[in-house]
């Protein structure tokens, strides 16, 4: 186009502007045609704008980040597919060796998610039907949802087994303890070893003073057996006070674990939900036609320019 001046332009398009006004009109009526429904097929659209929440992020991921990652991964997209039956909405082939293939690729081109500035989520699909387009998106929203409920309870699951674990070992401890406990008091008499101990040493005194020898039997012998049993039950019973008290705590965090696993969330909260459009998003004809336009405009004044070019040479 260097090669022409504004004035040899000009002067071309007031030569030719008939020409270049039915190039128009053909290319317009042309681009109509083949962008109308005959050749093809209009696409409706289906969008759903939502928030994640209750969602836990791994390492730096943003719960919107999560989601969208959720959104894209391929059990979501083949569970779509099956509950759906899209092989045959899409008129694919079951028996076709690259049918997975196909159908993937189909569904790439029709689904779209992305994050928005406001960090929502957007989730976009095109259909020829509008009424399953919308009907997509809602499964999708309803998978991701399950499959967070599924990662979730699964995680919370963990935490249930290792309080469980940990509960039933510090039961399993105390249960034990106390059962040497029982065994102390049941062979040797030992209940509260510091007040019998005191008891014990009077009633002795007493028995000596009145000269009572069976009296001064039972306490001597009760007496023996807390000198020599008494450090060991004082001990378990140390013991076993500990353990209650951790027992009480992992009691506790047992149960919470468990009301946290059979907690029934959503993680998402919608902000515009899917419809059945009532307007085709695919083809926007109007473009479609004023770049055929310009280009066949463009296209033939640059042949005619050339033309006229030569023309005028070959003239000279």
């Amino acid at each position: 186009m260097e090669q022409f001046n504004n004035t040899f332009i000009i002067q071309t398009l007031k030569k030719y502007y008939k020409h270049l006004l039915v190039i128009s009109i053909l290319s317009g009526a042309l681009s109509i045609l083949f962008s109308s429904s005959l050749f093809i097929t209009p696409k409706y659209k289906s969008t759903a704008v939502l928030y994640p929440s209750n969602v836990s992020p791994y390492s730096n991921e943003s719960q919107t980040e999560q989601m969208v990652q959720l959104l894209q991964s391929a059990d979501i997209r083949d569970r779509i597919i099956d509950t759906l039956n899209l092989y045959k909405h899409y008129e694919i082939d079951i028996n076709h060796p690259q049918k997975k293939s196909i159908i993937n690729n189909e569904f790439a081109e029709n689904f779209s998610v992305s994050k928005t500035e406001f960090e929502s989520i957007e989730i976009a699909i095109l259909d020829e039907d509008p009424a399953m387009a919308s009907k997509i998106v809602e499964n999708l929203i309803d998978f991701a949802d399950k499959k967070i409920q599924a990662i979730q309870k699964q995680k919370a699951f963990e935490v249930v087994k290792l309080n469980k674990q940990m509960f039933l070992a510090v039961k399993n401890q105390l249960d034990s303890v106390d059962t040497l406990i029982k065994n102390y008091s049941r062979k040797f008499g030992i209940l509260d070893y510091g007040l019998q101990t005191s008891i014990a040493q009077r009633a002795y005194f007493k028995a000596v003073l009145k000269g009572n020898s069976k009296s001064i039997s039972e306490t001597k012998t009760l007496l023996n057996n807390l000198t020599e049993h008494g450090y060991d039950f004082v001990y378990l019973g140390e013991q076993a006070s500990t353990l209650r008290a951790i027992y009480n705590t992992q009691t506790v965090e047992y149960y919470k674990s468990v009301r946290e696993y059979e907690k029934i969330f959503t993680y998402n909260n919608i902000v515009s939900k899917p419809v059945a459009a009532d307007k085709k998003a695919y083809p926007v004809r109007w473009i479609i036609v004023a770049m055929s336009v310009l280009s066949s405009l463009f296209l033939a004044l640059l042949v005619l320019l050339v033309f006229n070019k030569s023309n005028s040479e070959d003239a000279n």
